[in-house]
């Protein structure tokens, strides 16, 4: 407002209610509870939830730059990711979730640089991607 790049009659008009969000590295606490809730989104097994939050628990320093939607489409790749209608293990989990979070995202790299076998296996996993989200339920809203 001070550089006069907000109108200070519509900022008063929204600031009603000021609300104090910290960033998802600062409450890390709540990860677990929001990739439950994900993932129950995507139709993900409970057995599977369990080992995806055990795999989480071992990326508890990551610093979630992007908050709750990076996790969200972390997630969403990871669903993407895994076998279907299988049991998986956390292991298989933390293998990918490593990958995701440490590497770029594989569709960042140049085409001319793959091979037909990678770019195949690439688009399998936005194919799964686009059915993860078509199948995915709306978020319901939580009344506390």
């Amino acid at each position: 407002m001070s550089r006069g790049a907000f109108r200070e009659d519509l900022y008063y008009r929204l600031a009603v209610l000021r609300l104090h969000l910290p960033s998802l590295r600062e409450r890390k606490e709540d990860i677990p509870v929001i990739a439950r809730r994900i993932l129950s989104q995507y139709g993900v097994d409970k057995k599977n939830v369990e080992a995806v939050l055990s795999a989480l628990d071992h990326f508890k320093e990551y610093p979630w730059r992007g908050n709750v939607r990076e996790l969200v489409n972390i997630l969403a790749q990871l669903v993407a990711l895994l076998p279907q209608a299988k049991a998986i293990k956390t292991s298989e989990v933390t293998t990918i979730l490593r990958r995701l979070l440490h590497e770029p995202s594989p569709m960042m790299y140049k085409v001319e640089e793959k091979n037909e076998h990678e770019i195949l296996d690439e688009t399998d996993q936005i194919r799964n991607l686009a059915v993860v989200f078509k199948n995915m339920r709306p978020l319901k809203k939580c009344h506390a």
